[in-house]
């Protein structure tokens, strides 16, 4: 694999992941769509890193819930609000439907549902209270550890299970990251949990690690019972809520 094609592949993984501005180059193929999902988890720390300097500056001009909500949205729109989108289809589809071909149907509407209206408004609010908690500098590094390992719980998800529906870009990576790509995602994460460890120390860093990926795990069985595999919105939801877990647990 060439430095040139890794960074091709990088470049997938980013215009997938976020809204971020692409450089031309980074050309949609199936193979390197499949080996794309390695750097998930790097575009966690960017989208993460970004909220985390928004935090840190606007609490030095504002009160801390402000400076939450600001971090909270610039993740947002860096990621076109791809994953609330997600999780609120899937709270729609599992609490709304009562068969695998309704629920999928209803996940594929794009109205948003009371359920999926409620689930955003608690997961808010929840996040809102968790980072209140802590002081600018550990909500920054709570945030930047966050969206890195809910990436992580992504390709977990990925790795391990089915995508059910016959079109969508979860054909083309239904067969994990493998090993070299493990790899890469080992040497990703490394900065994030050391600012994690130097902040709250190891027992939290890695039992939040740890929460991550047994959450996503749980939450594919959960999936699996419900659609018999996972789909994009699932995804979105595993992110969405693995990054609430993560925050939760670093607050204790």
């Amino acid at each position: 694999m060439t430095l040139r094609e890794e960074i091709e592949t990088l470049r997938l993984a980013v215009q997938f992941m976020t809204r971020l501005p692409v450089p031309e180059g980074a050309l949609y193929d199936p193979s390197r769509m499949a080996r794309s999902i390695r750097y998930y988890p790097l575009t966690g720390l960017l989208v993460g890193g970004a909220a985390a300097l928004v935090l840190l500056i606007a609490s030095c001009l504002w009160s801390m819930p402000v400076a939450i909500v600001l971090a909270m949205l610039t993740a947002t729109l860096m990621t076109g609000a791809l994953h609330e989108d997600g999780f609120a289809d899937m709270v729609d589809g599992f609490w709304g439907g009562h068969t695998v071909e309704r629920r999928l149907g209803i996940m594929r509407d794009s109205r948003l549902g009371s359920y999926g209206a409620l689930g955003l408004i608690f997961l808010v609010l929840l996040n809102l209270a968790a980072l209140m908690s802590f002081t600018p500098g550990q909500a920054a590094v709570a945030l930047l550890t966050a969206h890195m390992l809910s990436r992580l719980s992504v390709v977990v998800v990925m790795d391990r299970g089915n995508y059910v529906r016959r079109t969508g870009a979860g054909q083309d990576v239904q067969k994990g990251p493998g090993r070299e790509g493990w790899l890469v995602i080992a040497w990703t994460l490394v900065p994030g949990l050391i600012a994690s460890f130097m902040c709250f120390g190891l027992l939290l860093t890695v039992l939040s690690m740890a929460l991550a990926v047994v959450a996503s795990i749980a939450f594919l069985k959960f999936s699996e019972r419900k659609i018999g595999g996972y789909t994009g919105d699932v995804l979105g939801a595993v992110q969405q809520l693995t990054c609430l877990i993560v925050i939760l647990t670093l607050a204790l």
